[in-house]
């Protein structure tokens, strides 16, 4: 990371990147363990707003002390990985990299090939379909040799380019319908009250927070940092009889889905039919074999959990406690376990007051704008 981002900001000026949180929270569970810091940790950078973003550092500082506040400051700039600072411009609330993890996940083992055989695929064994299947309109395809990324990628890229032709192109995309349908739901446990014409004031429990829906933005910050309305928005929204749908951002909209698989990617032939071209032939660097049995899986990270491991987060039904199910229960943790699941020490006996620091400069420091 030292030397990664020194790098990009040289390249990449202005370019807007983020951290991934997942890894974020890899590095903070070895300084500070325990179910209750990790959810604590998810709580800070998940945070939409400045209010929920400060009560959560609160909150970790109660439990883990001002060291663990000053941990979030040396991360770095907050709009690289609090929510709350991402731009709204790009209507994107997204700080992981699952989507590489899936790519990972999706050439598995076949990830040890060489350059061109992981792009074209093992053509020299054939590709032998399993089956076809239609589910919810998407064809999928298994194949039992690996056919390479560069038809994978064509197959994925063609399937929903078909599947967009039958979507009205004044309209949003159907998984923002189906969000927009849950948040609608969600919606009924708030009131609105108008104030002024485009302002309300919408209740949700305890809490009162100002809608302007001509700004399309909210006091909690979901709405502005996903552009999708949230609930307390559209409970706004339905009291002044309009739709929800007309409010979501134009970047999930079906027009705008078309425009980005708009291209294609063109077939390629086997390489018996390539062209020969007067060039230097690249040759692969020579490897030297170690002993054993290549491995071919892919390297976990230090903490990370082997394939198949039960999770330790699972919750039992009969104790609630974490780390065991209802079969296994032996009547819940005892205190000692608790202490040591929060990542907390057993308390000691101390003949004078510990002195504590201040956090509240700290978290003025975070909560600050560049």
């Amino acid at each position: 990371m030292q030397g990664i981002d020194p790098s990009l900001d040289e390249v990449w000026a202005k370019v807007n990147r983020r951290y991934c949180a997942r890894y974020l929270c890899k590095n903070f569970k070895k300084d500070y363990p325990g179910i209750l810091m990790h959810k604590l940790f998810w709580s800070v950078v998940n945070a939409y707003s400045a209010f929920t973003f400060k009560k959560a550092l609160q909150q970790v500082e109660s439990v883990a002390g001002v060291e663990a506040v000053m941990w979030f400051q040396e991360i770095g700039p907050l709009e690289r990985w609090a929510r709350w600072r991402f731009h709204p411009d790009l209507c994107s609330d997204v700080n992981t990299n699952n989507f590489v993890e899936s790519f990972n996940s999706t050439i598995g083992v076949d990830r040890c090939y060489p350059i061109l055989t992981l792009l074209e695929g093992k053509t020299d064994l054939g590709d032998f379909y399993l089956g076809f299947r239609l589910c919810q309109q998407l064809l999928i395809c298994i194949t039992l040799f690996f056919t390479g990324i560069r038809r994978i990628a064509m197959v994925r890229h063609a399937t929903r380019q078909s599947l967009a032709d039958d979507w009205r192109d004044d309209g949003v995309c159907p998984n923002i319908r189906d969000r927009v349908r849950i948040l609608t739901k969600d919606s009924r446990t708030c009131n609105a009250y108008p104030a002024s014409r485009g302002e309300y004031e919408v209740s949700d429990g305890r809490s009162r927070l100002p809608v302007p829906i001509s700004r399309r933005t909210c006091v909690c910050g979901v709405w502005q940092i996903s552009g999708i309305p949230c609930r307390h928005g559209i409970k706004a929204l339905l009291h002044a009889g309009k739709d929800p749908l007309d409010y979501v951002s134009e970047w999930y909209s079906v027009r705008m889905y078309k425009q980005a698989y708009n291209g294609c990617i063109f077939p390629i032939p086997d390489k018996d039919h390539w062209p020969i071209m007067d060039l230097p032939k690249l040759l692969p660097p020579v490897m030297k074999r170690s002993i054993g049995r290549p491995s071919r899986n892919r390297k976990r990270e230090e903490g990370e959990q082997k394939k198949g491991k039960r999770s330790s987060t699972i919750q039992c039904s009969k104790c609630n406690d974490y780390g065991h199910n209802a079969l296994t229960c032996k009547g819940g943790a005892t205190k000692k376990e608790k202490l040591l699941q929060q990542g907390r020490q057993l308390p000691t006996k101390t003949t004078g007051k510990r002195k504590t620091r201040s956090s509240s400069t700290t978290e003025g420091n975070l909560i600050k704008d560049d």
